[in-house]
């Protein structure tokens, strides 16, 4: 299978949440890895990550992951996403689900309060 990768929110210092551009995923039971790189930290401030699909018949978009607890310090997390995936998946993944990733995808990080902090966010798809 190929894979896709791309940058869904850039490296720089927020306030606020933040929503990416939309994504399209071409495979049929792909998986999805997130790569969120927090830097800079000062205000102990935290973030949710959560992805959205879209829904054709209603053009409404529908929350279909939330990760179960927020970014609150400097580090590096990742999160393994897809059809079949048990905690057991090992890699060091901050957290593993099993979700089915739709056509299209893309990815909202809520801030917790108006504290800045500045991360970036990559993706993987195979």
């Amino acid at each position: 299978m190929e894979s896709l990768q791309g940058t869904a929110l850039t490296n720089i210092a927020r306030t606020a949440t933040a929503t990416s551009a939309d994504f399209s995923n071409p495979f049929i039971g792909a998986r999805l890895t997130l790569y969120i790189d927090v830097t800079v930290d000062a205000n102990s401030a935290s973030i949710t990550p959560s992805l959205q699909g879209y829904d054709v018949a209603s053009t409404k978009w529908f929350t279909f992951w939330t990760a179960a607890a927020p970014v609150a310090s400097v580090a590096q997390t990742s999160y393994a996403l897809g059809p079949g995936l048990l905690a057991s998946v090992g890699g060091g993944f901050t957290d593993v689900e099993n979700v089915v990733i739709p056509a299209t995808w893309r990815l909202v990080m809520t801030a917790a309060d108006s504290d800045e902090i500045e991360y970036g966010v990559g993706w993987a798809l195979s």
